[in-house]
Formats: C-alpha cells, sequence, structure tokens
C-alpha cells in the first residue's frame, strides 16, 4: 500500500523539476524576458499564499483523497496545455493553473503525511522529504539534457508524470479505505476558518517555528532561482546547470534521515543555530569565483545543511500542531513556500541589476538572521512537545 504513496510522491516531484527550474529559459524560448518571468512567479506564489491554508483547513473537514486526486488533474492539465502552446501570453495563466493543482495537492498530502510516524514513533516528514528528494533529484538533470533538443518534450513528459502521480495517489487511497475515499484523517471539530486560523496565530511556538521557515525558504529561494539565471549570465550550460540544482537534492535525499535523527538528539537551540552557521558557510562559498563545475559541489553543500534545516523546521511545525488541527496549522505553514515565491523573483531580478551574485549575499544575510533570531527565540522553541501518534508505519 504504501508503495502507492511512495512513488505518487517520487513522480510529482520528478515532473516538477524536469520544468520549474527552468521556467526561466522556457519564457526566454516564447520570446519573453526575466520580468514578466519574476511576475509570473510572484503572481502564482501570491495566489498560492492564499488558498493554502484553506485546503489544509479543508483537508481535516473533508479528508485529502479527493483534495489530492482533484489538485494532480488540474496540475496535469496546466502542464500539458504549457507544452502545446505557442503563445507567449497565454504560458503564464496556464503555468498558473499548473501551479494551482500542486498548490491543492500539497497541502493536502502534508496534511496526510503529518500524522504518521514511522515505527520508532519518529516523524515521518524525514522519510517524506526523502522521498520527494529522490524525485527532485533525477528532474533536473533529465530536464536540462532534454530541453537541450526541445523544451515542449520536457513539459509535455511532465504531464504525462504527473498524470501517472495521480493515478498512483487515487491507488493508494482506495487500497487506504476502499469505504471511504476521503480518508481517514477527519476532524471532529466544527469550529469555522477564521477561528482556526486565529488558533494558528495564538499557538507561539508554531508561529517562531514559522518565522524561522520563512528565513530559511527564503534564502533558499534566492539561491535556488539565481543559480540558473547567473550560471545562464556566466555561460554555464544548461546541463552544469541541471546537475548542480541534482547535486542539491542528492545530498539532500541521501543525509535527511540520518541528519535529522543526530539533530532530534540535540537540544534544538544547539540543533538550529549549528545547521544555520554550517548553512551560512555554504552560501558563502558561492560567493566567490570558480569554474563551473565548483557550482555543483557548493550545492550539494547547501542540500546537506539548508536541506536539514528546511526539514528539521518542517518536522517542529508538525509537532507544534495540535492532532484534529494539523491540516489548518499546516495548510498555513505550507503557505510560506508560495510567499517567498512572491517576493524571491522580484529580489532576485532587482538584485542581479547591482550585482551579479547579490542575490547569493542576499541569502547569506538571511541565514545570519536566522542564527540570531534561533539563539534569541530558543527557549520558545526548546519547549516543543513532541506529540504522541497512534499510527505507526511499517
Amino acid at each position: 500500500m504504501l508503495y502507492f504513496l511512495y512513488f505518487a510522491i517520487f513522480a510529482f516531484f520528478l515532473s516538477s523539476y524536469m520544468f520549474i527550474p527552468f521556467f526561466a529559459l522556457y519564457v526566454r524560448e516564447l520570446g519573453g524576458s526575466y520580468v514578466e518571468f519574476a511576475m509570473a512567479l510572484s503572481v502564482t506564489g501570491f495566489l498560492l499564499s492564499i488558498i493554502q491554508s484553506y485546503i489544509g483547513y479543508l483537508s481535516d473537514k473533508i479528508g485529502s483523497g479527493f483534495l489530492v486526486i482533484s489538485g494532480g488533474i488540474i496540475s496535469a492539465l496546466g502542464f500539458l496545455f504549457i507544452g502545446i502552446t505557442y503563445n507567449k501570453i497565454l504560458i503564464f495563466p496556464l503555468y498558473l493553473i499548473m501551479n494551482v493543482g500542486t498548490g491543492i495537492l500539497t497541502p493536502s498530502v502534508f496534511s496526510l503525511i503529518s500524522y504518521q510516524r514511522t515505527v520508532k514513533g519518529n516523524s515521518f516528514i524525514p522519510i517524506y522529504r526523502s522521498i520527494q528528494g529522490a524525485g527532485v533529484i533525477i528532474g533536473p538533470i533529465l530536464g536540462g539534457r532534454i530541453m537541450k533538443y526541445s523544451y515542449r518534450i520536457n513539459v509535455i513528459l511532465g504531464s504525462l508524470l504527473m498524470l501517472f502521480s495521480t493515478i498512483f495517489f487515487l491507488a493508494y487511497f482506495l487500497k487506504q479505505d476502499s469505504k471511504n475515499f476521503s480518508y481517514i484523517q477527519k476532524s471532529e471539530n466544527n469550529i469555522n476558518f477564521k477561528q482556526a486560523i486565529i488558533d494558528v496565530i495564538y499557538n507561539r511556538s508554531f508561529m517562531i517555528v514559522a518565522l524561522l521557515f520563512i528565513l530559511v525558504e527564503l534564502s533558499y529561494d534566492l539561491v535556488r532561482l539565481g543559480v540558473p539565471i547567473i550560471s545562464a549570465e556566466l555561460n554555464f550550460g544548461t546541463d552544469i546547470t541541471g546537475t548542480a540544482l541534482s547535486a542539491y537534492f542528492i545530498i539532500f535525499t541521501l543525509f535527511q534521515i540520518p541528519v535529522n535523527n543526530i539533530l532530534r538528539k540535540m537540544n534544538r537551540r544547539t540543533a538550529l543555530v549549528l545547521m544555520g552557521i554550517l548553512s551560512l558557510f555554504t552560501y558563502s562559498l558561492l560567493l566567490f569565483e570558480g569554474p563551473a563545475y565548483a557550482v555543483i559541489f557548493i550545492m550539494g553543500g547547501v542540500g546537506l545543511t539548508i536541506g536539514s534545516l528546511f526539514t528539521f523546521c518542517s518536522v517542529l511545525a508538525a509537532e507544534t500542531s495540535p492532532d484534529g488541527k494539523k491540516g489548518t496549522f499546516m495548510g498555513v505553514f505550507n503557505t510560506i513556500l508560495p510567499f517567498t515565491d512572491v517576493i524571491s523573483p522580484i529580489l532576485v531580478v532587482f538584485f542581479m541589476n547591482i550585482n551579479i551574485k547579490f542575490p547569493y549575499v542576499a541569502a547569506t544575510i538571511l541565514i545570519l538572521v536566522f542564527i540570531i533570531l534561533s539563539i534569541f527565540f530558543y527557549t520558545s522553541v526548546e519547549n516543543v512537545k513532541v506529540e504522541k501518534c497512534s499510527e505507526k508505519i511499517d
């Protein structure tokens, strides 16, 4: 049964990362500009930041099943129409549709996995992130090579993979509970959406973790978006760029579970500050001049440091989310990713107009702020209590 879920997650992230990291280049291929690319990502991120919390709330109220499947279908159609259009104006609403689908799917899946634990009682999130990383590893490498021959084939293949992902999600839900397709995680709480959001805001430990995660995610977005564009400006090939982006996820996938097992044995302030310092070091390496292939090794280091910090903050967020409300809490948490997508494309373009490597400088500063805030707020984060969960995963 779990194999259906594993493959669904794998195919979902594989399809997304065959295309999304190269979206700027696709826009240019159709005659658009980097500014238009930035605006597309910002508008999309703004819309997703609005809907994610409510989708998480719906996951608590009606279950995850229908939301996951409908989101997958919408996203697959968005991919397909992007691949067959030749109009640069249409590419932006189609990109928006594709991301609306993933915006429905992602918080619903995250709500599902936030309830689950391993047989040892540990959070399932590091395993989920590792499965995610396995799909993401192949995506940029495969996408980068396919795009050397055809941008369109790359996107259409992404559509097929998203469709396969949806089919395997469907198989998982049907196998999980054939009599109740909406899945077992439903809340008995009848509070409305407004009150649910108020409960989130007044959960101080959760909000502190969310604040720290904003800094982590925004800093990573500046690097993630900066690598393809900056590499292109430095005349690096798309194969180098794709491999560099994959290097992040290769190391991310290989080390998420063992690193997070180590971090969970440490007090939370020490864990956050330690990983922040290591992240600061790897980001600083991007500021130096070097051969094209050097960015591959540096991004591998980023995967070990900022990637582990990303997962650790996600674990803390899930642990501070009460049972019966995890969908809402994690839906709010997932608004951080599209929220930073609103800001980061504009910042990348703005900083590059000042200096080509300024996005890397900004990312480094954000992690420095993260370290300072982790030290300052450590008592609140230290008091996070790990919830017990009745579900066990074999």
